[in-house]
């Protein structure tokens, strides 16, 4: 069995994976996986007890974000990159698979109070396979078609 080249979900459904040979390469075939983050939700979504920054706690504190130059509150680099692990974890199908995750925040995500929110495009492509058969994931995030993680990657342990 050949290990996916890539892989991406388009909302909710069902893996779709390019079944190329890991030894083939170019950009993903199939569309990223489309996710939306909207201002209402950002409250819940983080520890008050470890982050207490206004600029990331959603439409009641927009205000605060756009004082700092920002059009609007922002989602938390940490929950962009939980975003994109979940891509990762769902393709494995199993959290307890991925080794290791880095990423460097290159640029915030707005969360516009507009009922539409921030549109996430999370794409993952095998790019190494690894000893012990682990893989090593490239993951490619955008918000509005600009990349807002750079140098993101994954190691995943295939069972």
């Amino acid at each position: 069995m050949g290990i996916p080249r890539t892989f991406s979900w388009r909302d909710s459904s069902p893996l779709v994976a390019d079944k190329r040979p890991a030894s083939g390469g170019g950009q993903p075939a199939q569309p990223p996986r489309q996710l939306r983050v909207h201002a209402e939700e950002l409250p819940t979504r983080w520890d008050p007890e470890i982050v207490f920054d206004a600029l990331f706690r959603g439409t009641e504190h927009a205000f605060s974000a756009q004082q700092a130059g920002f059009p609007s509150a922002l989602a938390h680099g940490m929950l962009t990159m939980a975003l994109a692990g979940q891509l990762v974890t769902g393709w494995s199908g199993d959290p307890a698979a991925l080794c290791d995750v880095a990423v460097r925040f290159t640029r915030p995500v707005p969360v516009p109070d507009d009922g539409v929110g921030a549109r996430l495009d999370i794409r993952g492509t095998v790019t190494a396979k690894l000893d012990g058969r682990r893989v090593r994931v490239a993951l490619d995030v955008r918000c509005d078609d600009v990349k807002v993680l750079g140098s993101a990657q994954a190691v995943v342990q295939l069972n």
